[in-house]
């Protein structure tokens, strides 16, 4: 993600929905054990997306600390493990 965001200025290029999902999983790297410092291009995407006014009145509305979700063992499972790749 670094070398990619080095080199231009939104994933693809120009701003979509590849940014808006994968700062979604960007979002609080602290709580992840994330410097977010070691990596400026990431820090300057992250940031350039975090400023937009869409982005700010979305976090409005869920606040800072989104919902909770909670899954039973088979259901992470299915999600996260092995299961994910089989046919079901």
């Amino acid at each position: 993600l670094e070398k990619r965001l080095s080199q231009v200025e939104y994933l693809p290029g120009h701003y979509s929905i590849a940014d808006i999902a994968t700062f979604l999983w960007m979002r609080h790297p602290d709580r992840r054990g994330v410097d977010i410092e070691e990596f400026p291009s990431i820090k300057r995407w992250s940031d350039a997306i975090n400023s937009r006014p869409a982005v700010q009145r979305g976090f409005k509305v869920i606040g800072d600390h989104p919902p909770q979700i909670t899954m039973n063992d088979t259901e992470r499972e299915v999600m996260f493990g092995k299961l994910q790749y089989m046919a079901r």
